[in-house]
């Protein structure tokens, strides 16, 4: 049970989190630095992550949209095998929360998050995933690099990093 809480946890940072030309570094000290990465942020990602740890390993891909009035909206799926003896599990996952800057971190807060197993549904009497959620999560990823097609954060409570491309 203890790696189902690790796993469920570095997914809230993979999922609740989603560069070239004109492109922001963290370093940057740009006078409108808000007002300037808000612009690139609107719209959406297709975001991608992985995780691996004692065994027990999660990929995740979801397609974020950040809308200029501070709502998000996240749609995707994880895939996660808690251990080799045990099959690995196909989730498909919903959520809705807020976003906004702070001095280069992006901050999310998820307010419903709606998670369900495709492909194992029985295993959820053994570790249904919703049960291990918070009603509300929030996360701060620090804004490694930004441009208008490449985003990449680096996760401020795991230091694991999420890559993101402009969906087109």
């Amino acid at each position: 049970m203890g790696k189902a809480l690790k796993v469920s946890s570095l997914f809230l940072v993979f999922f609740l989190s989603g560069c070239a030309t004109d492109s922001y570094s963290s370093a940057s000290a740009e006078p409108n630095f808000d007002s300037s990465v808000k612009s690139k942020l609107y719209g959406s990602w297709n975001c991608e992550a992985a995780f691996n740890d004692s065994g027990a390993k999660m990929t995740s891909e979801f397609t974020e949209t950040y809308v200029r009035n501070g709502t998000l909206n996240s749609i995707g799926s994880m895939n996660i095998q808690f251990s080799p003896e045990l099959p690995e599990i196909f989730y498909t996952i919903t959520s809705h929360g807020t976003w906004s800057l702070d001095d280069g971190y992006l901050i999310t807060n998820y307010a419903k998050t709606k998670i369900k197993n495709i492909t194992h549904p029985e295993f959820d009497e053994i570790i249904n995933i919703n049960d291990l959620f918070p009603e509300s999560v929030s996360e701060s990823s620090k804004i490694v690099s930004l441009s208008n097609t490449t985003l990449s954060l680096q996760s401020e409570s795991s230091g694991e990093y999420i890559t993101c491309n402009r969906e087109i």
